[in-house]
């Protein structure tokens, strides 16, 4: 599964915007969405299990807003778990990380993968692999695909992945410089669906960010 997640800000309308899309390998697949007082969430997809897990994006009621993206499978606990758990009790980007990297230095391990927090006035990329993690705080823009920018696991990483198709390191590297080009100067929420449905020609498909054109 190719994802592609991320948050910018858009100061006209003084707010955060933070997305995802995933390009599902079965046309079958229809999300199950969660809710309660304190949060609202799509559920994720364990890509070793294949079972529905935690949250793949949602949004709490204190405003905060955290969507992940995939890089590698492990025996680990998946990613959407803590992404779940950083819903239901942080109240923002800042708690969410302490959680996040409190968890990790006890030695809890996840499965690879990239998680977006958002709030009223910061965003943050928390890069996972196992408990390693790495982190960028952005006033801008971040975002994510299937690999790590920060944290130097790009060998292990093209091992895994392989050299070619959809999921590779190499197109995963390709679309997140591609999204961070057309975000560029995206100043509406109309510009952010644009950027994700940006077609592109065929000999390039693997690379578009939304091929599905599905933003959650």
């Amino acid at each position: 599964m190719a994802s592609f997640a991320g948050a910018v800000i858009l100061h006209n309308l003084n707010k955060t915007l933070l997305f995802k899309n995933r390009n599902m390998y079965s046309t079958a697949h229809k999300d199950a969405l969660f809710h309660d007082v304190d949060a609202f969430g799509v559920r994720g997809i364990d890509m070793v299990t294949g079972k529905a897990s935690g949250f793949s994006i949602g949004v709490n009621r204190y405003g905060l807003a955290v969507a992940n993206s995939h890089v590698m499978g492990t025996e680990d606990p998946t990613y959407d778990i803590l992404t779940e758990q950083i819903l239901m009790f942080a109240k923002d980007a800042e708690d969410g990380l302490r959680m996040t990297v409190d968890q990790l230095k006890s030695g809890r391990k996840f499965q690879w993968g990239n998680l977006i927090l958002s709030d009223l006035d910061s965003m943050l990329a928390i890069e996972i692999a196992g408990n390693d993690h790495s982190i960028e705080w952005s006033e801008r823009k971040v975002l994510r695909t299937g690999h790590h920018i920060m944290l130097d696991t790009e060998e292990i990483i093209k091992q895994h992945s392989g050299s070619k198709g959809v999921g590779s390191f190499v197109n995963s590297t390709i679309r997140v410089d591609r999204g961070y080009e057309l975000f560029r100067n995206v100043t509406s929420v109309q510009g952010v669906f644009s950027a994700l449905k940006v077609q592109v020609s065929r000999a390039s498909a693997s690379t578009a960010l939304a091929k599905d054109k599905c933003l959650q």
